[in-house]
């Protein structure tokens, strides 16, 4: 878990400052260690940001697919803001 965390923060560092192969090859890793902790929490921040990263590479439909699994994971953690909040995200995704 510790592992997938830190990938995590890298990759939303990188994703922040716009430097977006390296925010993914983070989150990809981010990706595989949340997998094997099985944390539900973890899981959801990964899939969070790996859906904004698909959002600003212009890929929405990937992206939803992204939020939707953040969403089941926080739904699992029982995080209602974090849902909120990937709610949100989604919404952005639609045509305005």
């Amino acid at each position: 878990m510790k592992l997938a965390v830190n990938q995590y923060e890298l990759g939303m560092v990188f994703l922040l400052t716009d430097r977006l192969s390296l925010a993914h090859e983070h989150l990809e890793k981010a990706l595989a260690n949340a997998e094997q902790s099985g944390d539900p929490m973890v899981l959801g921040c990964v899939y969070r940001a790996a859906g904004q990263l698909k959002a600003a590479l212009q890929e929405k439909a990937d992206a939803a697919c992204s939020f939707l699994q953040a969403l089941k994971h926080f739904k699992r953690a029982g995080d209602l803001l974090a849902c909120k909040e990937v709610e949100d995200l989604m919404k952005k995704l639609e045509p305005a």
